[in-house]
Formats: structure tokens, C-alpha cells, sequence
């Protein structure tokens, strides 16, 4: 790849985000591992707040003070008098406050209900009328109650009549709120995987077994082997298969050289008599019809069929592009299976055992798989699995991915790395062609076809080194410390700082990009990227012919396998609670439960969408479109704001367009709790909450273990064919597309790129800072976004707000080279600020027309907003254990929020949050990231609970969306062309930014605004600066540079 002047600036920005990236290193707190986000029914976001939603916070808020009035086990009288006092005061002017608001909400109600009576008497189905009476009926009967609540309050004597009535509002209210699912921060969604791991099974295990094992294999179709024959080939295993023919004979081997050959790999060892190799005598010898199928991890698509007719279906030539070509990845169990390895080129030992296995079966030789326990050289291992330079890295690595192993010592040293593995074995002409010629015997018909071994993903690499940029273009980190603090106020031991000089950390982190700009260009203007951040190169396999035995010594042979077992694959789960019991989420009671093979994603569009659930809801939705005038053009601000609730909507979750599995129906805007996420085998991850609403779009993003760019390229191509038939306007080809069509690969595009922007930066960072980290089952949506309305607890409109990044988990195996907690932290902790950003600058970046200086779609992240506050002027807290009881009083945030800084904060994380919300773009709301200090797990939320960003844009286009998710074709057209073709100009707008802002890979511009990671690394050197400072400055510099622009866009040139 050449190394033009756009990669120069890439690589100059991704450079500063290292550095700031890591500036909390050495404090307590941590810099923010963000998450996800996107806003929800409630008092934040981007729908105004209404009275009753005033009041249902003031109410929470009491609640929450009044438990600060209680007094400790030994405090003295005039203490408990004190903490009466203020209790009294707080319950006297809540009640007050309360019935200030009562007549506003009296009106608010009636309102509502009159609306949704007026509303009723245009639905043209007596279903949906019916349905909109019950909801006003509810509402009025719920507002005579609390009217009766609200007199009991004014009626109040005295101190005891008057709290026995706030009790009285404050249940009754909490009886009503719909049930929310509850937010458990002992287990962060954004970091890595626990290294510990079982123990590898060795031959000493199935002496255990006894006669379980027996009893097993009784029942088995396949046969549970230990096979002592592999243990004998450790004698040659370090040899090139070149070099163990040569010792083996001078002359091709025959069937009268058999033997001598024997002798020097299974010490003395021979043949039986009926000639076959020894290399699976202990193993089933038959072939079965199995050993030829295609299965759920053997898929053998017409691409794979083309691979092998192209390597004319020869087993050495097969085996020789797998292993040259397929990277591999120390995770464990079958991931992506073998179409989509080939698209990724890279996979773990079953991923790259599933290629090997389909291209030999779509080449008529049968192949299966094999487990056992195998011990690697020190060397070779560290090699293996990235370039690390300590066994123990290596067995940290291996263990975060899932595969059981341990460290064999020797005189004291770390001799091998003992590890369960996958490996093939196809039965082939072996004699006396060594696997380079495929003749299904005929060549000597006395001489049966071998089962032969094979691992593809047992392999060496040859790595260069890349410039040390942070040696070779110094930064002065406590200068830079210095330079933020001028004018600033900072308490480190009430964990705030105020007003930290912005401009100097801009002006900073832009002046050191550009030198290290300066520098690439000035110093190696010729230089590619490989020569400046270093390469890695599979070591290419040299020979012509396959090798009779295994690069490493077998310790033991589990068993084989046709088909691989459940125990061995991981699943994607959605699983729906019934929404029709309110206690369901504690009860596991689900509505809905689903689950695929990760297997069987390889990277198509996985989506939760809603569509009108019979025809008179779809008529209900396009009744309440604007006619167009007579010229066919319709006024984009008459579009409705919001649907009513009795409109019905049908949940489906769909692959690749294709109906996987139906939902129940819904009320347009009702709040769905479900749990979303992989289950993988061998690692103790548990599926995180998620919240959908009934009418959203949910494109759900997934990076298993990296994303390929065919994949990229196939969204791009989805994207062109989507606005060439938008733009014919030719009925009949647009009534061809659907939402999946449409929103769908808009919301894909922009979630994937988001996966992949974040790996290309990761690649960039770990290089300089001597971390190793892949991707590992990572997942999340980018959506449409409903906000339900309601009245004392009863829904009755589905409002339009925006868009969500909801980035549920980002996975990754990390470790540092030399297996350094500091510097993993160091790496972890520069990741946070900057993906959290990414939230916000994908989307932006996807939606704005790049030939535009004005900006229609804007975003927050928890980054942004914490970087908004510190512009404001606002105090920017670190809440932990040691000063939550004196900073929670000085914060001005939703109840909601509140409450997760303190369950967080007792489950011993550490906060980072501004003294108040913040206002920005119409979205109203507030950030804070949740870290843990000890492994730098995180996360970024926004209000609403999410971990991500909201994206706020104009009615038009909001509401397009919202509209064209729920009703694309189907609706739009039950009112006619001249109305669908108006409509959907807005989605050529949209179609033609996201496509002049797209690339291959899904990497695109504003680099700048995320240029700020190096600077934070260094600055983590400075271990006085205290942990308010530190971290809120590395939140500040990774937002520095967000009006800053690079017009450019990272491809290959």
C-alpha cells in the first residue's frame, strides 16, 4: 500500500488519540471504556419534557434524597435531629412543588385525551378507533385517581398526613411507570474476556473417565480415541516436510520404502498388513457420507467450489493456500465457519479447519475434524499467536479467547504451551505422490487411500518493525499537563476540575499531529505503511507436498468429528420478555426466545424490525401522511411528529432480509425488554439488557473476529442499487425494494463501518504501543428511534426522535507483548474515548453531505457531552466510593442517572460525570463513562441508559426514517405514486451522502476528531498529576479535535 499524504494524516491522528488515550493510566479512575447509547421515554432526550414528566422526577428525586436522612447506627441525638429536620424540609417542599404542578398537568391531560379522541374519529377501522377510546377511558380514570391523591396532599394538617399522602402519589405512580430492566455494572460491556481457562485434556483425563467414557462411546456413532501413534511423530515434528522425506528416502517413496520411513517417525513402528498409514490407526478408518457433506460449519458455497476447481481440487495445493492466506486468531470453537473465514482471511484453528475441511470435500476427498491436546515450543507459540515476547502473554492471549491451556515448565523456565486444538484429517493418495498428486488410487490400486493430517492453522510469521514514533518525535507530557491546567480550577480531593483551557489542550495535541505529520513527510516521504508501523506476513508454506505428521508433539487425541458438537459453537441469542407481565425480566419469563449460529451470520444484515401488523394499521400509518399539492410536492413540515399508539406493530427478526423468526404484536412505541448478545463455550460472558421499542428499526451490527471487506464492498453495492431504482422512478422497480432494502442498508452500513473504523485505529495504536488485540464477538445496533408518550403511565403515541448507536458489548483478547498490566491498561483505557467518539463521527460523518460546510445531522456521545460540559465551564466529577456522599448532592441529573453512578460506584467503579446535563442540538441529556480502575473495562453512556450516541437530525429526515421503517412500499403506496416518489427524494439525499462519504473498507474521514489518542499514553507516565485531572483531560483532548476536519478518507491506494 502506498503512503500518501492522506495515510500520513491518518496515522499522524491515529497517533496523538494514542497518546491521549492513556493520560488516566495511573489514576484511580480510569479513562472511559464507553459503551452505548441512545435515548428513551423519559425526562431526557430529544422529546421536550412535560409536567407529569417533571413530576414523576421530583418525585424519584425525593425518594433518593430521603434515604441520605438516614441516620447511622450510632449517631448522636442532635445528629438524628438534624438529618428530621432536613428530611421534613425536603418532604414540605416537594409537596408544595407538587401541587404547583397539578393544574398544568390537569390540562396536559386533558389535552392528551381530547387528541386521542379527535384522532379516533379519523381511523376509518372501528378496531383502531376502539383501541384509541380504551386508551383516553384509561387515561381519564388514572387522572381521577390522582386527583383524589393530589386533594389528600392539599388537605394535609399536619408533617404526618401530609408524608402519608406523598407515600400514597409515590406508589401509586411507581405501580404505573413501566417496568424498566435493571442495569447490572459488576460486569462492564466494553473490555476483555477473563484469561482463566480449564486445563487441557491429557491422557491421564480418560483414565478418570472410567467407565463413563465407556458408557459414552457406547452411545457415540463416533468413536472417543486416544492416539499413542501421535505421540511417536514429536521425534520429527520440528522438521520441514522436505526434510523429513529426504531422511526418509534419497528416491520417491514406494511401498517398499515404507518401512524405512516408519522407522525414523514412529521409532520402529511398521504397517499393518493391510498397508494403511499409521497416522490414524487408531481412529475410525472407514469413510462415511459425512466425511463429504456440507454442514452448518462446513459450508460449501460457489465461491469455495471456484477456490478448490482453481487449485484443481489437489489436496497439497489446497492445503498450501489455507495456510498461506488464513491469519490466524487464538480464540476457540467454531466462529464463523468457512464462508466466512474465506471472505475474512483470517479464523481460529476450528474456523481455519472448517476452510481446509470444505475445500477438500467440494473436492471429493473426505476430510473431517480432530481435537486433542498438543504441546507448542515457547518459541513457536509466542510467534503464533501475534509476536509477543513472553510465553505467559501468549498463554493470556489464548486463555482470553476461550482455549483451555496451561504452561509446562522445565529446570524453571517456560519451556511449551500445552493447549486443546483442532486440526483435519482427509484420507488421500499419500503413496507414493505425498499428497501432490490426487488420483483416488488408481495410480497402485494394492494400496489404499491414507488419512492423512493436516493443520492449516499452525503456522510461523515474519515480522518487521515499524518507527517508534513517541521516540522518534518526543512529546512533553507534563508540559502539556501544565499547559490544560492554566486558568483551571482543580480539586483533587473532591475529584473535580473546572474549566480546564481548552484551547491550550486543541492547540496542543493539533500542534504535535502535525509534527508527527511533519516528520513521516519530511523523514520518510517514500516510506509505505508497513515501513511505518511494521509488518506481519505469514511465513509461506515452501513445499510441494504435505507432510506424513503434525509440527508439534500430540499429547493427546480427544476424538473426531464429522460434524462439530454444540459444545464447540457459539450462538447469537434475542431473547424477548412478554411484555404483558410486568415482572417478567425478574421472572425469566420470555416471550420470545431465539438463537442462531454465529456460523451462520458471515456477515449478512441481522436486523429486529416492525412491520404493520395487518393492513388496516398499515392504512392507519398513511392516513395520517400529508397529501401532496397539485404539483405532487409535499411540505416536509407537515409530517406527523408522532403515530398513535393504537396502531399495532408486528416484531420480526430477519436475516439478510429473510424472516428467521416472528415476534409477538405490539402497541406502536411500547417498550420492549430483551437480552441480546453470543454465548460462546468456553467463556462466562452473560447477555446484556436491551431495549427496543415497538416501530423501531434495529440494524445489528456484529464483529466476531474482524470484518471482511467484501462485506463492506457488498453493503456499498446494496446502497448504489437502492438509489439507482429510487432515482429511475419507476414504479415497478421501486415498489421492488422493501425497508430491509433501504433503511436497513443505511443503518448496516453506518454500524459496520463503525466495527471496522475501530479496528483499522486499533490495528494503527497497538503497533505503537506493543499491545496485541483482535476483535472478539463484539456487537450492537444503530437504529431508528421511537420515544413512547405517555399519560400516568399509559402509552398513546409513538414519537420520532433520531437515531441510536447502541453498541451493547465491543469484545477483544488483548495483551501486551511483554504481559504488562500497565501498559494493557495504558492500551485499554486509550480505546474508550476514542470508540465512544466514534459513535457520534460515524453516523455525522455517513449522513452529511461531504461537499457541505453546514452540518444537517449532528450527534453527542459520552465523550462529546463530557467535552460540551468542560466548554460550558461545568465542574467534571470522578465519583468513586471515597467522595459519592459528598458529590451526588452536587449533581443536577435524572433520577435514572443518579442511580446508576451509585450502583456503580458499589460495585467499586469509578465515575466520571459533569455537575449537570447538558442542551445540545435539541437532544437534551447527559454523558458519563463507568470504568473499572483495575482492568480498564468500561462504560460510555448517554442518557436513557445506553451505551453509545444519539443522533439528532432534521424533522424531515427523522421522520422519514421512522416512517420508511415501518411502512417503506407497503404503506407509501396504498396512498399512490406522486406521494411515495415525494417521499422518497429525502431517501436519494440520504443514499447519496452516505455514498459519497463511503469507502471499501467503511473508513471515512474526520480523522482529526479522533487524533488524540498517543498524546493521552504519554501523558499516563505521570503518575502526581492525580486521577480527576489525568482523566478528565484524556476525555478532552479525544474530543479536542471534533470541528477540526480531515476531508479525507483512509483507502488503499
Amino acid at each position: 500500500m502506498k503512503f500518501n499524504t492522506n495515510l500520513k494524516r491518518w496515522i499522524a491522528g491515529t497517533i496523538v488519540l494514542c497518546h491521549a488515550g492513556v493520560l488516566a493510566v495511573p489514576a484511580m479512575a480510569a479513562v472511559e471504556q464507553e459503551a452505548f447509547g441512545r435515548a428513551k421515554p423519559g425526562t431526557e432526550g430529544s422529546v421536550s419534557q412535560s409536567d407529569l414528566e417533571r413530576l414523576q422526577e421530583l418525585v424519584k428525586h425525593m425518594q433518593m434524597r430521603l434515604q441520605d436522612f438516614t441516620p447511622q447506627a450510632k449517631a448522636s441525638t442532635a445528629k438524628i435531629k438534624e438529618l428530621n429536620q432536613q428530611k421534613q424540609a425536603l418532604q414540605t417542599k416537594t409537596a408544595q412543588q407538587i401541587l404547583a404542578l397539578r393544574s398544568n398537568i390537569a390540562l396536559e391531560t386533558a389535552k392528551a385525551v381530547a387528541d386521542l379522541r379527535a384522532e379516533a374519529k379519523l381511523f376509518k377501522d372501528k378496531t383502531i378507533a376502539q383501541r384509541q377510546e380504551q386508551t383516553a377511558k384509561l387515561i381519564e380514570q388514572r387522572q381521577t385517581i390522582m386527583e383524589g391523591l393530589f386533594n389528600q396532599l392539599a388537605d394535609a394538617k399536619d408533617d404526618t398526613s401530609r408524608n402519608a399522602a406523598l407515600t400514597k402519589i409515590t406508589q401509586q405512580m411507581a405501580a404505573w411507570e413501566p417496568k424498566k430492566l435493571q442495569r447490572d455494572f459488576k460486569e462492564l460491556p466494553w473490555g476483555r474476556p477473563d484469561s482463566k481457562v480449564p486445563a487441557p485434556v491429557t491422557a491421564q483425563d480418560f483414565k478418570k473417565l472410567g467407565s463413563a467414557l465407556e458408557s459414552y462411546q457406547a452411545h457415540s456413532n463416533e468413536k472417543l480415541v486416544i492416539n499413542p501413534l501421535y505421540k511417536a511423530q514429536k521425534n520429527i515434528s520440528a522438521l520441514s516436510p522436505d526434510e523429513i522425506w529426504k531422511q526418509a528416502t534419497p528416491t520417491v517413496l514406494t511401498t517398499s520404502s515404507v518401512g524405512q520411513w516408519q522407522k525414523i517417525a514412529f521409532n520402529g513402528m511398521t504397517l499393518s498388513d493391510q498397508n494403511k498409514w499409521p497416522v490414524l490407526a487408531s481412529l475410525p478408518v472407514a469413510t462415511l457420507a459425512e466425511d463429504l457433506k456440507a454442514n452448518e460449519d462446513v459450508q460449501i458455497t460457489q465461491e469455495i467450489k471456484d477456490l478448490a476447481k482453481d487449485l484443481d481440487h489437489n489436496p497439497a495445493k489446497i492445503y498450501k493456500w489455507v495456510y498461506d492466506n488464513i491469519e490466524f486468531v487464538p480464540t476457540y470453537g467454531s466462529i464463523q465457519g468457512s464462508a466466512y473465514t474465506l471472505e475474512t482471511k483470517r479464523g481460529n484453528a476450528t474456523d481455519t479447519s472448517s476452510l481446509l475441511i470444505a475445500l477438500l470435500r467440494a473436492s471429493g476427498i473426505p476430510a473431517r475434524y480432530v481435537s486433542g491436546t498438543i504441546d507448542v515450543p515457547a518459541e513457536v507459540a509466542k510467534d503464533w499467536v501475534g509476536g509477543v515476547n513472553h510465553l505467559s502473554a501468549a498463554g493470556n492471549l489464548i486463555g482470553q479467547g476461550g482455549v483451555p491451556s496451561v504452561i509446562i515448565m522445565n529446570g524453571g523456565k517456560e519451556s511449551h504451551l500445552r493447549m486443546e486444538h483442532i486440526w483435519v484429517e482427509a484420507k488421500m493418495d499419500f503413496i507414493p505422490s505425498k499428497g501432490a498428486v490426487q488420483t483416488n488410487g488408481q495410480n497402485n490400486p494394492n494400496i489404499e487411500d491414507s488419512w492423512v493430517p493436516l493443520d492449516a492453522s499452525y503456522k510461523r510469521y515474519e515480522r518487521t518493525k515499524g518507527i517508534d514514533l513517541a521516540k522518534e518525535v518526543p512529546f512533553d507530557a507534563e508540559d502539556f499537563l501544565n499547559k490544560a491546567k492554566q486558568g483551571a480550577t482543580v480539586d483533587e480531593a473532591n475529584g473535580s476540575v473546572q474549566n480546564l483551557n481548552n484551547a491550550n489542550i486543541e492547540i496542543a495535541t493539533k500542534a504535535y499531529q502535525d509534527k508527527v505529520e511533519a516528520y513521516l513527510k519530511q523523514k520518510h516521504p517514500n516510506a509505505t505503511v508497513g515501513d511505518v508501523l511494521g509488518t506481519s506476513k505469514i511465513k509461506t508454506y515452501k513445499s510441494k507436498m504435505l507432510s506424513p505428521v503434525l509440527p508439534y508433539e500430540v499429547v493427546a487425541v480427544v476424538r473426531d468429528y464429522h460434524t462439530l458438537p454444540d459444545t464447540m459453537r457459539h450462538y447469537f441469542h434475542l431473547n424477548v420478555y412478554d411484555a404483558t407481565d410486568p415482572y417478567a425480566s425478574q421472572m425469566g419469563s420470555y416471550a420470545v426466545q431465539f438463537k442462531i449460529l454465529s456460523t451462520q451470520l458471515r456477515g449478512k444484515p441481522l436486523a429486529l424490525s416492525f412491520r404493520p401488523t395487518t393492513d388496516a394499521d398499515a392504512q392507519a400509518i398513511v392516513n395520517a401522511l400529508p397529501k401532496p399539492d397539485a404539483s405532487g410536492n409535499i411540505d416536509p413540515s407537515k409530517l406527523p411528529k408522532s403515530l398513535s399508539s393504537s396502531i399495532r406493530m408486528t416484531g420480526e427478526i430477519t436475516l439478510d432480509g429473510q424472516v428467521l423468526k416472528t415476534l409477538p404484536n405490539y402497541a406502536l412505541g411500547t417498550e420492549i425488554q430483551a437480552q441480546m448478545g453470543f454465548m460462546s463455550p468456553n467463556n462466562s460472558w452473560s447477555l446484556p439488557n436491551k431495549q427496543f421499542s415497538a416501530g423501531e428499526y434495529h440494524a445489528i451490527g456484529y464483529n466476531m473476529q474482524g470484518i471482511g471487506k467484501p462485506q463492506m464492498g457488498w453493503l456499498k453495492a446494496k446502497l448504489e442499487a437502492a438509489k439507482t431504482r429510487i432515482e429511475s422512478k419507476d414504479e415497478a422497480q421501486i415498489k421492488m425494494l422493501n425497508n430491509h432494502d433501504v433503511i436497513g442498508t443505511m443503518l448496516q452500513a453506518v454500524v459496520q463501518s463503525y466495527f471496522s473504523l475501530n479496528d483499522a485505529q486499533d490495528e494503527t495504536l497497538e503497533r505503537q504501543l506493543g499491545v496485541i488485540s483482535n476483535s472478539y464477538m463484539s456487537f450492537g445496533t444503530f437504529s431508528t428511534s421511537i420515544q413512547g408518550g405517555y399519560s400516568w403511565g399509559v402509552l398513546r403515541s409513538a414519537q420520532f426522535a433520531g437515531m441510536v448507536m447502541d453498541i451493547d458489548r465491543i469484545g477483544a483478547t488483548i495483551v501486551d507483548k511483554d504481559n504488562k498490566q500497565s501498559n494493557l491498561l495504558a492500551f485499554t483505557k486509550q480505546q474508550g474515548p476514542r470508540q465512544s467518539l466514534n459513535e457520534n463521527l460515524v453516523p455525522e460523518q455517513f449522513f452529511n453531505d461531504p461537499n457541505s460546510i453546514q452540518k444537517n445531522v449532528e450527534g453527542v456521545s459520552a465523550t462529546k457531552i463530557l467535552k460540551l460540559a468542560s466548554d460550558q465551564g461545568q465542574k467534571i466529577y470522578q465519583v468513586d466510593r471515597s467522595n459519592i456522599n459528598t458529590t451526588l448532592p452536587q449533581l443536577n441529573h435524572s433520577s435514572q442517572v443518579i442511580t446508576d453512578i451509585s450502583n456503580a460506584v458499589a460495585s467499586g467503579k469509578v465515575v466520571t460525570i459533569s455537575e449537570k446535563s447538558i442542551n445540545f442540538n435539541g437532544w437534551k441529556g447527559s454523558g458519563y463513562t463507568i470504568i473499572d480502575p483495575n482492568t480498564g473495562s468500561g462504560a460510555y453512556m448517554i442518557s436513557g441508559g445506553f451505551n453509545g450516541g444519539a443522533i439528532s437530525m432534521p424533522p424531515a429526515y427523522s421522520i422519514f426514517f421512522a416512517i420508511a421503517a415501518i411502512a417503506f412500499v407497503v404503506g407509501l403506496f396504498v396512498a399512490g405514486t406522486v406521494l411515495a416518489i415525494a417521499l422518497l427524494l429525502l431517501a436519494i439525499v440520504m443514499l447519496g451522502c452516505g455514498l459519497a462519504n463511503y469507502t471499501q473498507d467503511g473508513i471515512y474521514g474526520d480523522w482529526a476528531a479522533v487524533g488524540v489518542g498517543i498524546v493521552i499514553s504519554l501523558l499516563g507516565s505521570i503518575a502526581t498529576s492525580g486521577a480527576s485531572i489525568a482523566t478528565v483531560i484524556g476525555i478532552i483532548a479525544s474530543g479536542a479535535f471534533v470541528g477540526t476536519r480531515f476531508s479525507t478518507r483512509c483507502v488503499e491506494a
